[in-house]
């Protein structure tokens, strides 16, 4: 068959190519679903802003808030004269040394608004706290385990014999840790009485209880820790922490009590110093502290000031050179 001019036309000019037949509906399930994986990913990234947010940043701010708040009171003090107790902004201070947290204010109440300051607070209901100072009682406190400024994260450190020692501006309370209890109810309040009976105490006193959430990251339960009074110690000029009221030291490796040496490891092979942080309470097991420092080395043994060991601290005022 002769080719005409037509065909001849078609061949230098090419129609479009077929495009393949797409499957109906297709192309709205894909975009569909890429939407929903972006989706995904930024309610990920916000929930990670988010747990950032509760466990870091509100700690950052608490601590901020909490010494300010500490500074204030200590200034309150300072500026009072001769007189009774004034708790304005503060009623003290609370040292647990094993749970290496510092200083803890302690104030009114233990709602949402006062614990998320990084402050610890004493209950006021559902069972009224006593205050240290009362004849007989138990001093119930509360602080946030995580987030907050979390005061008692560390509460599962705290051991039968650790010392806990509430600072007012004239007194130190020394209690000692006697039981634990790691888990109960957040409903159980009878942890909170007078004589608390859980503990296995039944005759009234001068008890001390800390409370917490556990577990960690969570608020289903309870744990609690009871403390009783063993003494007081009036503050001095210096507000030199009491004498043997921290965490317990062990002796030097090689060394014990009982073959006449004091637990102290001098001479060569002694580890460096180390200044301990400003406030800390420590306790030396079979040897006299320091009443004029709180310095440590980094072994953990204790300079003591002594005859023939003296005070080391570059901080204390009696040192000699």
């Amino acid at each position: 068959m002769a080719r005409t001019d037509h065909d001849e036309r078609q061949d230098r000019h090419p129609g479009p190519p077929a495009t393949p037949s797409r499957r109906p509906g297709r192309g709205w399930v894909a975009s569909a679903i890429a939407v929903f994986g972006e989706l995904l990913i930024t309610a990920g990234l916000i929930l990670a802003l988010f747990v950032v947010y509760s466990l870091w940043w509100t700690n950052v701010l608490a601590d901020r808030e909490a010494k300010k708040q500490g500074d204030q009171v200590r200034k309150h003090w300072s500026q009072r004269g001769p007189g009774g107790l004034d708790t304005k902004s503060g009623i003290g201070f609370l040292h647990v040394p094993s749970m290496h947290n510092g200083e803890v204010l302690v104030k009114k109440g233990t709602g949402t608004e006062t614990l998320n300051d990084g402050v610890a607070g004493y209950y006021t209901r559902p069972v009224k706290s006593a205050m240290p100072w009362d004849k007989k009682g138990n001093f119930s406190l509360a602080a946030h385990r995580d987030g907050h400024g979390a005061k008692f994260h560390n509460i599962d450190k705290v051991h039968d014999g650790d010392a806990v020692v509430f600072e007012t501006r004239d007194t130190w309370y020394v209690y000692k840790v006697y039981a634990t209890l790691p888990e109960t109810s957040k409903y159980n309040v009878d942890v909170l009485n007078a004589v608390p009976k859980e503990s296995g105490r039944k005759q009234p006193g001068r008890y001390i209880t800390l409370s917490t959430c556990t577990p960690v990251y969570t608020s289903r339960h309870r744990y609690i820790v009871w403390g009783e009074l063993e003494r007081t110690e009036k503050v001095d000029a210096d507000r030199t922490p009491p004498r043997n009221c921290a965490e317990p030291l062990g002796t030097a490796p090689g060394l014990s009590p009982s073959d006449g040496s004091d637990g102290l490891r001098t001479g060569p092979g002694a580890a460096p110093e180390q200044e301990e942080a400003p406030g800390t309470l420590l306790r030396m097991p079979g040897a006299s502290p320091c009443h004029c420092c709180a310095s440590r080395s980094r072994s953990g043994r204790r300079r003591c000031r002594r005859p023939r060991l003296r005070c080391r601290s570059l901080r204390c005022p009696a040192r000699r050179p």
